[in-house]
């Protein structure tokens, strides 16, 4: 029987007699009858094996054993038919040979055979892939997550330099993570979030794993221009002024909001620094795994991966219910960072106004999917001169995404990727404010009509880059600093 770790050009052959002993061949898969069948995939019965030049007489010779009649049979996998082993039966017993019928009653026996060999194959596989996860897991487990002696070294730090851990404008709507560009001080900005908004007490986080959990999360994402832990903090930040506010609790419900500050988090980690029309464009392993949402879905699975590491998941004191949910909520924060399902969304969402319920999940399903919209947006709605500098790190990757589709020979994803576009800043962020950004703005303000002011910063932004569009001077940008 050819198939398992065995050697594919050899058949291994197990015989059986009366007395229910055995011994093991291996034989070329070119040679006998049985060699025959394997390679033909055709049933062979044989009333005198003797008379046919095929038959290979050295296992007859090995054991004294004098076959006479044979009965050969392929066994073919379930899938695709492919011959994946043979069964034999010799000598039938009180006949000298064996008849059509004991053909047809072989050939069922031998599609059971192929079954089961299939599905020990598979288990054989299964095995080795969940061998290949763990090690996986292990080796994730030690690289990428903050290990206690981390933890102790941060904290010993922050005491030597006497950085405080509180920032009292951080419940201002103009409170900018962009402004911090110590790492370290982005990490006590989200322990600080956390514990204003009472969820280490709410959901029994212990400080040693909300800081290892927070440094975990540093760690996994790149140092991207822009798609990086500053915009993480921001974006949490968006999320973490509508819930100390009290503006988001009139129409969410509590742990909504502590999932949104997680989804808001994670929502981009792990990001390559290209879009998903790169992806897609240059068939990566991500786009190839995830059809729709690619790297939204990528951000939530490696997410996941790292709540479930030891010592990080923050979910774990939750009860069934409240885990469900928070699930639910999490995953759906981080797809709806996805603009495509935001345009997907618009329609249903601006059904909303006048009829907001929040007792209607869907109704909260879809205003959080905003929300989040919204939230990434937010640098939009910052002071001016932090605003534009964002923009320019939004740009500057834009345009090494652009240089790796112009390496690759790939059209551009957008005019956005093009560097040869610099000038034209002011123009495409006066377009995308007033494509994109304003409108988002706009609808948000019309459910939830207390942040009108985020509405007013966005359209007073708009302004002025369309006051350096119109001033013809050629614009530069100004590389951040990684």
């Amino acid at each position: 029987m050819a198939h398992g770790r065995h050697d594919p050009l050899q058949l291994y052959s197990a015989v059986f007699d009366s007395q229910e002993t055995k011994s093991r061949f291996a034989v070329p898969i070119n040679r006998g009858i049985s060699g025959y069948v394997a390679t033909s995939g055709k049933i062979m019965n044989i009333k005198d094996v003797y008379d046919d030049p095929r038959f290979n007489n050295a296992i007859d010779i090995k054991t004294g054993y004098r076959t006479k009649s044979m009965l050969c049979v392929p066994i073919c996998g379930p899938e695709n038919q492919k011959v994946i082993g043979v069964t034999t039966l010799i000598n039938k017993l009180e006949m000298p040979y064996f008849t059509v019928e004991d053909e047809e009653v072989f050939m069922a026996f031998s599609v059971f055979c192929g079954l089961a060999i299939h599905k020990s194959l598979l288990m054989s596989s299964l095995k080795n892939h969940r061998n290949m996860l763990s090690v996986t897991m292990e080796l994730m487990s030690y690289h990428v997550t903050s290990k206690p002696e981390e933890v102790h070294a941060f904290q010993a730090s922050m005491e030597r330099q006497g950085v405080q851990m509180q920032f009292d404008d951080l419940a201002s709507p103009l409170f900018d993570a962009h402004d911090y560009h110590l790492n370290d001080a982005l990490v006590y900005i989200m322990l600080q979030m956390f514990k204003d908004l009472g969820y280490p007490q709410k959901y029994e986080i212990s400080d040693q794993k909300l800081l290892t959990y927070a440094l975990t999360i540093r760690r996994n994402y790149r140092d991207n221009a822009y798609h990086n832990f500053t915009h993480a903090v921001a974006v949490s930040h968006a999320i973490y002024y509508l819930a100390k506010t009290g503006i988001s609790r009139k129409y969410l419900e509590e742990i909504e909001e502590f999932s949104m500050l997680l989804a808001a988090f994670n929502h981009d980690i792990d990001h390559r620094g290209t879009n998903n029309a790169f992806q897609k464009s240059a068939h990566t392993a991500l786009a190839d795994f995830y059809s729709t949402s690619t790297m939204e879905r990528h951000h939530f699975n490696h997410a996941m991966t790292i709540l479930n590491t030891p010592h990080h998941n923050i979910f774990e004191r939750l009860s069934p219910n409240e885990y469900q949910r928070c699930l639910k909520t999490f995953e759906h924060g981080i797809l709806a960072t996805d603009l495509a399902l935001y345009f997907k969304n618009r329609k249903p969402t601006e059904a909303l106004e006048g009829c907001y319920n929040k007792a209607d999940s869907q109704h909260r399903e879809l205003l959080r999917g905003l929300i989040m919209t919204c939230s990434d947006l937010s640098s939009m709605t910052k002071r001016w001169e932090g605003s534009q500098h964002t923009a320019d790190q939004v740009y500057s990757e834009f345009f090494e995404q652009g240089d790796k589709e112009r390496a690759l020979g790939l059209p551009f994803s957008s005019p956005l990727m093009d560097r040869s576009n610099t000038s034209k800043i002011p123009k495409m962020q006066f377009e995308f404010y007033g494509a994109i950004v304003a409108p988002a703005f706009a609808l948000l303000a019309k459910l939830v009509p207390e942040v009108q002011p985020l509405y007013d910063s966005v359209l007073a932004n708009q302004s002025r880059w369309k006051v350096l569009m119109d001033s013809n001077v050629p614009y530069e940008i100004h590389q951040p600093s990684h």
